[in-house]
């Protein structure tokens, strides 16, 4: 029996016997039989799939819905999850969105494949990981700094303070995704109590800075923002840690 698959925008849409999935116009090894492009005006319009569809990528379409990131949104990371999940070679412009996040949330490009593979996971059974996490970069910026890499300090305290915000939202259960700052701050202002907020505020202003001196290069000259923005962020760290009850 054929099956029609309608494509909307970047996704497709399957309809068969009722039930829904999103399959991504590429992935056609997972079915089985042949796959038929047809074209209206010059652009792929539909499929038609000949035979079942491959058991692997049902299971995995079913589980959709435990993601929570906006597929629309997020396509490409969507296909990465996939990917990861079915043991895929990675694309470059795969590699290059790793790439991106790394950059944006201070964590080493493994640590996102890592993030991205399990974003199907529960919050709160991640949330130890998260505080490892946080422990890895804090520790790492301290050596950093002790070492006067202070660029790589600098980098790593953000990183350990995107990891802390993901641990304390773990540990609420609530899904966030780290690489949206949009979302790091909604995070704050509407799930926290105002002392800590305030405290979480305070921090992200501080660390924040720090994360722009690292991509703009320190210079001398910047030692002393640099030194102004590392003491304030650790002391609000520290304030932190001891009412979240970090362990």
């Amino acid at each position: 029996m054929m099956q029609n698959v309608i494509l909307t925008d970047r996704r497709i849409i399957a309809n068969t016997n009722v039930i829904l999935y999103n399959v991504n116009i590429s992935d056609y090894k997972y079915f089985k039989d042949n796959v038929i492009i047809n074209t209206e005006f010059g652009n792929p319009s539909s499929i038609n799939v000949a035979g079942p569809i491959d058991e692997e990528y049902t299971k995995l379409q079913q589980q959709t819905s435990n993601l929570y990131i906006d597929i629309n949104e997020w396509p490409e990371i969507y296909d990465i999850h996939i990917s990861l999940k079915t043991n895929k070679e990675l694309t470059k412009k795969d590699l290059d969105w790793i790439n991106a996040i790394s950059k944006a949330i201070g964590w080493e490009e493994e640590d996102v494949i890592e993030e991205i593979k399990n974003l199907d996971a529960d919050p709160s059974q991640r949330a130890q990981h998260y505080k490892s996490l946080f422990d890895k970069y804090f520790s790492n910026a301290i050596n950093e700094f002790n070492n006067k890499d202070y660029s790589q300090a600098a980098e790593k305290i953000w990183g350990s303070f995107t990891a802390l915000v993901k641990y304390h939202a773990a540990k609420n259960n609530i899904p966030i995704l780290e690489w949206d700052h949009r979302k790091i701050r909604n995070y704050i202002n509407a799930n926290l109590p105002s002392t800590l907020s305030n405290l979480f505020k305070d921090l992200y202003d501080n660390v924040y800075q720090l994360h722009i001196l690292f991509y703009e290069g320190i210079k001398d000259e910047d030692l002393i923002s640099f030194k102004a923005y590392w003491e304030k962020s650790n002391e609000l760290l520290n304030k932190i840690l001891s009412i979240i009850n970090v362990c």
